[in-house]
């Protein structure tokens, strides 16, 4: 007995085998979508800033400034949405953790350069951390990294609470 060949396959089983173990080099490839990971970004840093600076402004307690990440979270949770209903990828769960990278990395990104921007412009309007103030280019650049670190952190946090959600059941249905 050949134990090369235990089950007969005609030629064409093995072309169609073929066939689906090389893309179609004509059908366009889906696209990881880099500029949604920075419109969303930027969307949820701008406001998440405008949350902070009127809070700010009107003397509100960290407690309060907590309620920024509910902004992240529901831009998280949208963007991640549509990559799923638009695009349908084969990796959802693992393209959906590069995405909430993105939007995370942006978001705190625009905070903090909009923090030293406020800074550097004289105008008073940088954030106060702690009991850190804004009084300093010094003190002003660690309240930025801290914030930048505190989102990516808490967006990451909630890109994987997301995707839980989101992802679907594997299993076939009986």
């Amino acid at each position: 007995m050949n134990h090369t060949q235990v089950y007969p396959t005609t030629e064409n089983q093995r072309t169609r085998k073929r066939r689906m173990l090389k893309p179609n080099p004509g059908a366009p490839r889906p696209r990881f979508p880099y500029k949604a990971m920075m419109k969303y970004g930027i969307l949820a840093g701008a406001m998440m800033t405008m949350f902070l600076y009127v809070v700010e402004a009107s003397g509100g307690s960290y407690g309060i400034k907590f309620f920024k990440y509910f902004f992240l979270l529901g831009t998280i949770s949208w963007a991640l949405y549509q990559y799923k209903v638009n695009l349908r990828p084969r990796r959802f769960f693992q393209n959906g953790i590069l995405l909430g990278v993105g939007i995370s990395f942006f978001s705190g990104l625009v905070v903090a350069v909009t923090n030293l921007a406020g800074y550097v412009s004289g105008t008073g309007l940088s954030l106060h951390k702690f009991q850190l103030d804004s009084s300093t280019m010094a003190n002003t650049m660690v309240i930025s990294g801290v914030i930048f670190f505190e989102i990516f952190v808490f967006g990451m946090i909630l890109t994987l609470i997301t995707l839980q959600f989101l992802k679907g059941s594997n299993r076939p249905v009986r």
